[in-house]
């Protein structure tokens, strides 16, 4: 008689039975609208143990075995203890006793912990153990991933590291000399709901427990159906025990939000530690719901809960609790206060259920433990990771706030447990490229997003708007004099780097006070929306079911598109009642029209319907507060500095002699980061470059401290108060107009623009160019011409 073991978790249902093993048989999860596509077919999950004489044992599941079934931490366990092997022939061995212990979390999370040992009195040469996984993405029309290798430390070299193996085509191998660290699959459909997959393995080891005796990698059976594996004895070996750690995630797109998209702001500033009292008023008038403080609210950057000053911190916490405005501070999911005490400091300053916390280096990489015996590639503790989430849930409470920023090294691990994933750095715009692309890198499906508009110059732009209208992402606006010439120098006020979103923030603060709303959007679900491509969906229903806010926005760049209100409710489980279409005029005027179905979407625009259920009472929208940033002195001045910047660029100075120096400004720059983090942001390597008239680029040289060179050197990084060699521009140009500009490169990627650069004649007159997120396409170029007479 086949024995079965069920159990439900979340969306998924995972079978045991003998066929499978000690492993799932298979894994099945219920898709939008009750459908089941079962991820893990029959016999894909499994460990094999291969001998010299070549027996092939797997861990033996028989329908007397007894097996543990329990809940702990909130997870459903199902565990096996000493199980003989199987071979292929169905023979047992009972020279070796496998263990594995299984946890199910009900948000699509599993960890299993596995170990085995043989009698030492039998020898037996291991020349194979591999685990392997094996899912199945048919059906899907575009598959996408990434691959990740281990790191036996992390630190802020690997942090910021710009890794080229996210967004991987289906089908294109992986091979590693190691046991690589996690992989993840984001599988699309062009109409209709998405699927995340993803997969990950705790220790760097080996059967025979010396390093190098191991590979891994991907191949692929075809391009819907990757074969992940991991071989721990790639060498023969005497050994006789092995353990080990792995897990998965499988999760179709979230149709559930706790917490709607909340406006925010994000205060950066390392020289005003906290908003002065005109700024907290410009902020409070905007509408937001969020303040997030970033490191500059505390003493120390790296660790704990001690304001910089802690009289000023408390004023504005309770100003902005008296505006009905949220407080998050930053924080680091690797240091001490948050393994040790869980930020316990929280409690001290903070409102439980109400405030929150930001936590930077928010993924499982920034949990490395070094090498050991057991373990001599180190470990990546993804399982501790996971918890430590649960246990930052618990300290900030359930109607509390957690955002995580895990910088490229992204992983969905706990992030279920998230109000928003902050997504933006490190993929120079790729998030504005196409949906697939902001689908995949913002991983908005898979939980809640929030994105730093500010971390490339064009994501501010109103380009990125209708990425975060059907996406569902709050613009994460930063505030702040973060850094002197470069992208991380904002406004001190609203109303200057947020324009391009302010419609959407007055569309989503509609539903700022909903609690545990649920969505439907273009990539969670199906037959709803038109099949539209340049038409973009977001809707949210309230817990109750009484109101519902649909947002649309117009992907076209060039075209006036309609969009209507009509939808296939039918699949929604709502029944609209009174409506009103809400729609916004050039200075953001939001006009509300009772009972119209249809707006005008202008190109990179959105709008938006607001609907009561059937039987429901109805109420108008309240109309947003709009910001003049000139009615505030820090506000004038930002925009007086950015007017000189633009006039210096559009009226370049005409001269007879030009001399070029550039200065790096770590000197200036006034955070109490930790001396590595700061090195490496300025480990930079800064190149002249000239656009000519067809344009190409062409390369002058890398301008250091004794000269100009045609390749780098290391004489201008990471030094204080460095200035480079005085360059004359007309024997290197020749007379006429030069549009020129510095090319800033990190570790071979192009980067952050840390200088300033100053023209002079010789002659007393000078011109300094600084970078502003207003004038400069990239942060990684600063911008500048120069006319050399004849």
């Amino acid at each position: 008689m086949k024995r079965n073991i069920v159990i439900h978790s979340g969306d998924l249902e995972i079978l045991f039975n003998e066929h499978g093993g000690a492993f799932p048989d298979s894994v099945t999860v219920t898709e939008f609208g009750g459908s089941k596509r079962t991820v893990f077919p029959a016999g894909k999950q499994y460990l094999e143990i291969e001998f010299d004489d070549g027996t092939v044992l797997r861990p033996a599941f028989q329908e007397d075995t007894e097996v543990l079934q329990y809940e702990e931490n909130s997870a459903r366990c199902v565990e096996f203890i000493n199980l003989p092997g199987i071979d292929q022939n169905g023979k047992l061995h009972d020279f070796i006793h496998i263990s594995l212990k299984h946890e199910f979390f009900d948000d699509g999370t599993a960890f299993t912990r596995a170990f085995f040992i043989s009698d030492i009195a039998v020898e037996r040469i291991i020349c194979r153990c591999e685990l392997v996984f094996e899912p199945d993405f048919s059906g899907f029309d575009e598959l996408r991933y990434h691959c990740f290798n281990r790191f036996g430390s992390c630190d802020s070299t690997v942090i910021q590291k710009l890794l080229q193996s996210r967004f991987l085509p289906a089908g294109l191998e992986q091979s590693f000399d190691d046991v690589f660290g996690s992989a993840g699959f984001h599988a699309r459909r062009q109409n209709g709901a998405s699927l995340y997959c993803e997969f990950f393995m705790e220790g760097g080891n080996s059967v025979s427990g010396k390093p190098g005796e191991n590979n891994s990698g991907i191949r692929w059976t075809d391009d819907r159906h990757p074969v992940l594996y991991w071989n721990f004895a790639n060498k023969n070996t005497d050994n006789f025990y092995w353990r080990n750690q792995w897990g998965w995630i499988v999760r179709p797109a979230t149709r559930f939000r706790h917490t709607p998209p909340l406006p925010m702001y994000h205060w950066m500033d390392n020289e005003d530690r906290y908003p002065h009292a005109e700024e907290l008023d410009a902020i409070c008038r905007s509408g937001v719901g969020v303040l997030i403080l970033h490191e500059c609210w505390r003493s120390d950057a790296q660790d704990g809960g001690i304001p910089f000053d802690i009289a000023a911190f408390r004023k504005l916490v309770e100003d902005a609790h008296a505006r009905d405005i949220r407080v998050c501070v930053y924080m680091r999911g690797n240091e001490k206060s948050v393994h040790e005490d869980y930020c316990s400091w929280f409690h001290r300053y903070l409102q439980y259920d109400y405030d929150g916390l930001y936590m930077d280096y928010g993924g499982p990489y920034s949990e490395c433990v070094s090498p050991d015996e057991s373990y001599p590639g180190g470990q990546i503790l993804f399982r501790d990771h996971y918890l430590k989430y649960r246990h930052l849930r618990e300290t900030v409470g359930p109607d509390g706030l957690l955002y995580s920023h895990t910088g490229p090294f992204y992983s969905a691990l706990g992030m279920s447990m998230a109000d928003g994933y902050t997504s933006g750095e490190g993929e120079r715009g790729i998030l504005i490229r196409g949906r697939a692309e902001h689908e995949y890198y913002s991983m908005s499906g898979y939980g809640s997003g929030s994105m730093w508009t500010a971390a490339f110059p064009e994501y501010s732009s109103p380009r990125m708007t209708p990425f975060l209208a059907f996406s569902g992402q709050a613009p994460h606006a930063p505030l702040g004099f973060a850094s002197f010439s470069s992208s991380l120098s904002h406004p001190r006020v609203p109303g200057i780097n947020d324009h391009a979103f302010r419609d959407l923030w007055a569309l989503w603060n509609n539903f700022r006070n909903e609690r545990d709303v649920t969505v439907f959007n273009d990539f969670n679900s199906g037959n709803i929306f038109p099949d539209e491509p340049q038409t973009g969906h977001y809707l949210m229903l309230s817990s109750d079911r009484s109101r519902a806010l649909l947002v649309v926005t117009n992907f076209d760049e060039e075209n006036i598109r309609t969009a209507s209100s009509a939808l296939q409710w039918n699949n929604t489980g709502f029944i609209p009642g009174e409506m009103a279409a809400l729609e916004f005029e050039e200075n953001h005027r939001l006009v509300t029209t009772c009972g119209r179905k249809q707006v005008s979407l202008k190109p990179n625009k959105v709008a938006g319907f607001i609907f009561a259920a059937q039987g429901k009472k109805f109420e108008l929208p309240v109309a947003q507060d709009l910001i003049d940033p000139m009615d505030y002195p820090s506000g004038r001045s930002y925009l007086e500095m950015v007017a000189e910047q633009r006039s210096f660029r559009e009226d370049p100075p005409q001269w007879d002699e030009a001399f070029l120096t550039i200065r790096n400004i770590k000197s200036e720059f006034p955070a109490s980061y930790e001396n590595s983090l700061l090195d490496d942001l300025f480990d930079m390597r800064h190149e002249l470059i000239e656009f000519m008239p067809d344009g190409s680029i062409r390369s002058l040289g890398f301008l250091e401290q004794h000269g100009l060179h045609e390749k780098a050197g290391d004489d201008f990084i990471n030094r204080k108060h460095c200035v480079s060699h005085r360059l004359a521009l007309r024997p290197l140009l020749g007379t006429g107009t030069h549009n020129l500009a510095i090319r800033n490169w990190h570790q071979g990627e192009l980067f952050y623009s840390w200088i300033v650069a100053d023209l002079t004649n010789g002659k007393g007159e000078s011109r300094e160019f600084r970078f502003c997120n207003e004038l400069e396409p990239d942060r990684a170029f600063l911008h500048f011409s120069i006319t050399l007479l004849d």
